[in-house]
């Protein structure tokens, strides 16, 4: 008579995968479906993607991170100080950035899922306590040093009484 393999809990179940990594999940999260046509990328390119519940490492952060409303404010500050060629650089590689990241998880998914799940540190529970600093060579607030290549800060004197208060002084 053939043995069976032992029956399997829910609980065994979520001991071996804590923040329910499933490879599906990735590369789906990763792609999305679009009129029928499968492996095109989410609408917005920039975001942060961690998969799973809780899993100690993110696929995709740091400088990939960024809001429209941040690339909206950098793109007027370039056009208002003349550097607007170097923002649309920048912006390229970033878009080259992610999407070679987005294609090595693809690639790879199973090795996404084991360093998403790698406890070691530093990992995003880390950033709960120490932000890293900003990366993004044009990030309002961050100064770069004209001698190395980098932009002057400028001064943004805001007209509209809402947004002179949201934005942080420069």
């Amino acid at each position: 008579m053939e043995k069976s393999a032992p029956r399997r809990t829910a609980a065994s179940l979520v001991d071996d995968n804590p923040y329910h990594l499933v490879t599906d999940d990735i590369r789906n999260d990763v792609t999305y479906v679009r009129d029928k046509k499968e492996g095109e990328r989410p609408a917005y390119p920039f975001g942060a993607y961690g998969p799973g519940k809780g899993a100690p490492k993110q696929l995709i952060e740091g400088p990939l991170e960024l809001s429209p409303e941040e690339l909206r404010v950098q793109a007027y500050l370039a056009r208002s100080t003349g550097a607007l060629p170097q923002f649309e650089a920048q912006y390229a590689q970033l878009e080259q950035l992610m999407n070679s990241k987005v294609q090595n998880i693809l690639a790879n998914t199973e090795d996404a899922k084991r360093y998403a799940a790698d406890e070691s540190q530093p990992n995003r529970n880390d950033n709960l306590i120490k932000p890293a600093p900003g990366t993004w060579p044009l990030r309002v607030g961050q100064s770069t040093s004209a001698s190395s290549g980098g932009l002057r800060p400028v001064q943004v004197r805001v007209r509209h009484p809402g947004l002179a208060s949201a934005l942080p002084q420069l």
